[in-house]
């Protein structure tokens, strides 16, 4: 039996949040697909759903159960058994058309693209996260456009060819959170043609707390991690000037900027900030690459960051000249979070 699309779903004590997504699913009846859930070590009634779920639908359910390894150490686990051509990777708190998903994948079937990506319906309205128009795109500057700022766009928005994971080894970085981080830098150098559909496939819900939303953890600096990780695998890819400078800006983008937040009055936020900027520039230190304030300052211009922001970063950068190393206070953090090193 061909299976055409695997879906692979994270649940990590979902009990709560799974229940629209698994309802659309149980609605759907096709041959040709199959839905892979990966229990991530919860300990609530998440498996007993997930079983209960199995037996309730016409799909093809295979249920991993493995201890808590993060939601890349979850899609790492599925994405190994899916046998679909293609995977579809999807959050359990979220919703996805299903149907419309099968009819576009069918229609470009033939074509045989590393990726398909569609539009993302979420509270701040329909996202085109791509910037692009509907059609096939499969140029020699693919890589320079996906590896510019934002040229990826959201994982989230994106059927792929599993030969694109399988093939070329590609793993998500495991026990912690912002796993997608690292394949901004490393999926560019394999997707070589794409289709854009202007469908919305994909519903992102945040009305439930997750590991990415919600009170600041320990985990939430698993940023800055994931972002060195993916980094450095991204520069091993490649000795070309232009995607180097675009992989440094997507760098400086998602570790430096997105990790922490300042108030508008001094806060401990501020010295978080400092704090974080010390460790990058630690770590940029460590990577042989140089990064100065006019770097950081132009890709906060790119964001549209207001001068009043841009001038309080630029008083906390060089605040940071003056502090000591921060590897033990993050390695502590880590620690704390995960019980173990990052590696």
């Amino acid at each position: 039996m061909k299976t055409i699309l695997s879906i692979v779903i994270p649940f990590h004590n979902s009990e709560e949040k799974c229940s629209r997504l698994l309802k659309r699913l149980t609605e759907f009846s096709d041959s040709e697909i199959e839905i892979i859930c990966v229990d991530d070590g919860s300990n609530d009634s998440t498996l007993e759903i997930l079983e209960k779920f199995k037996h309730s639908t016409n799909l093809r359910v295979n249920i991993i159960s493995q201890e808590n390894k993060g939601p890349g150490g979850a899609r790492n686990s599925g994405i190994d058994q899916a046998i679909g051509e293609y995977i579809w990777l999807v959050d359990s708190d979220d919703d996805i058309s299903i149907d419309k998903a099968l009819t576009l994948l069918r229609s470009v079937y033939e074509k045989n693209y590393d990726a398909i990506d569609y539009n993302v319906c979420s509270k701040v309205g329909i996202v085109n996260s791509m910037n692009l128009s509907e059609g096939e795109y499969c140029s020699s500057d693919l890589t320079k456009y996906l590896l510019k700022r934002t040229g990826l766009g959201r994982i989230s928005s994106k059927i792929f060819h599993s030969r694109v994971f399988k093939n070329n080894k590609i793993r998500y970085p495991e026990y912690c959170i912002y796993e997608d981080n690292p394949l901004v830098f490393i999926l560019p150098f394999y997707i070589k043609n794409i289709y854009k559909s202007e469908l919305v496939l994909y519903f992102h819900h945040e009305e439930y707390e997750s590991v990415t939303r919600g009170a600041i953890s320990p985990r939430y600096f698993d940023r800055m991690y994931t972002s060195v990780w993916g980094y450095e695998e991204g520069i091993r890819l490649t000795n070309n000037s232009e995607f180097l400078e675009s992989m440094l800006d997507n760098f400086i983008r998602l570790y430096v900027i997105n990790t922490g937040g300042v108030s508008k009055k001094p806060s401990k936020l501020w010295i978080e900030k400092t704090r974080i900027i010390k460790k990058f520039r630690s770590d940029c230190n460590k990577l042989n690459v140089k990064v100065k304030l006019k770097d950081v300052l132009d890709v906060l211009s790119f964001k549209g960051t207001g001068v009043k922001y841009q001038a309080l970063l630029s008083v906390l950068w060089g605040v940071s000249f003056f502090l000591p190393s921060q590897k033990k206070y993050f390695e502590n953090k880590r620690i704390k979070a995960w019980g173990r090193p990052f590696r």
